[in-house]
């Protein structure tokens, strides 16, 4: 299991994703029946994917890995690779 984060809020995530699937569902519900048909849409992960993704940006979000901290990138926990070469 991954580190925990401070910055994350479990709770709102869940609650955004939840949003977002929601609004996916409903909306890809009319795709179905306006532009498909009414005809079950063997691609519906992908359509998902996209609306969600347009959902996110709409709002000014984006998925990136996380970056680390000041500290994670100066782990000093242990011996610095070549650091007597400079003694």
């Amino acid at each position: 299991m991954a580190k925990k984060d401070a910055a994350f809020d479990a709770p709102r995530t869940e609650r955004l994703i939840l949003e977002l699937l929601t609004a996916a569902a409903a909306a890809h519900g009319v795709h179905e029946k306006e532009d498909l048909g009414g005809v079950y849409d063997e691609q519906w992960p992908q359509w998902y994917a996209a609306h969600i993704a347009a959902s996110l940006a709409e709002r000014g979000l984006v998925v990136s890995p996380r970056r680390p901290t000041i500290a994670e990138s100066f782990d000093l926990s242990g011996d610095v690779a070549g650091w007597d070469d400079w003694l």
